[in-house]
């Protein structure tokens, strides 16, 4: 093991103090569509949900300042998530769940963000930055509803 593999735990456990003390509104949930028939459109949609946690507490959520919305050509309501703790004995999130490398063919992949108020929204994972040892950030762009549809 290496000197960063072995700080994740430790790490994972630092980033969950903002949500222990109640300061992440979002939780996220990485959101698989699939088709229960054998073929692709073929029985009825469903989705299989799994909440992204960081030491057992939400993630980061932050949106895009409308500069940095401009500057990189982004829709309104862009948003990054993380940062997410990669994989390690004991938790973390494995990079190529939140890729969509694991998808049959037809799947779809969004992130589910629900605020604590009740409101909720589906984004399409645009980027999964990890090349950083120690974090996994995702940038989100917002979907409409009928795309969000398998």
């Amino acid at each position: 093991m290496s000197f960063a593999s072995d700080l994740l735990a430790t790490i994972d456990a630092a980033r969950a103090i903002p949500g222990t003390l109640g300061l992440r509104p979002y939780r996220v949930f990485l959101v698989e569509g699939y088709w229960e028939g054998a073929y692709t459109g073929d029985g009825e949609a469903a989705d299989f949900e799994t909440e992204l946690l960081v030491g057992g507490q939400p993630p980061k959520v932050r949106f895009l300042t409308s500069e940095q919305l401009a500057l990189g050509g982004v829709p309104e309501g862009t948003c990054t998530v993380g940062p997410l703790t990669p994989s390690h004995t004991g938790g973390g999130v494995a990079a190529s769940s939140l890729e969509g490398t694991s998808l049959a063919a037809g799947n779809t992949l969004h992130v589910r963000l629900l605020h604590s108020d009740g409101s909720e929204a589906f984004y399409r994972v645009t980027k999964v930055d990890k090349q950083k040892a120690l974090r996994i950030m995702l940038t989100c762009e917002p979907v409409a509803g009928p795309e969000r549809v398998i």
